[in-house]
């Protein structure tokens, strides 16, 4: 487990602010979570059953298509 405390201000902080107000969280640590998913989501930081699932079936679609 890691504990982090951070200080945003500006853009960062008006971004948290209304995620929060659209109901994407219930409070700021959710929505900082919720953002550090998204970013695994976007580059494969840590690769998750999900991922490797879709890996997987990507290679075999390969395979197939290959004959």
């Amino acid at each position: 487990m890691v504990y982090v405390t951070l200080r945003l201000e500006g853009l960062q902080a008006k971004i948290i602010e209304n995620a929060i107000k659209m109901g994407l969280g219930k409070t700021k640590t959710e929505i900082v979570r919720l953002g550090l998913l998204g970013l695994n989501r976007e580059y494969n930081i840590v690769a998750t059953s999900t991922s490797l699932a879709v890996s997987k079936m990507a290679q075999i679609d390969a395979e197939i298509g290959a004959g």
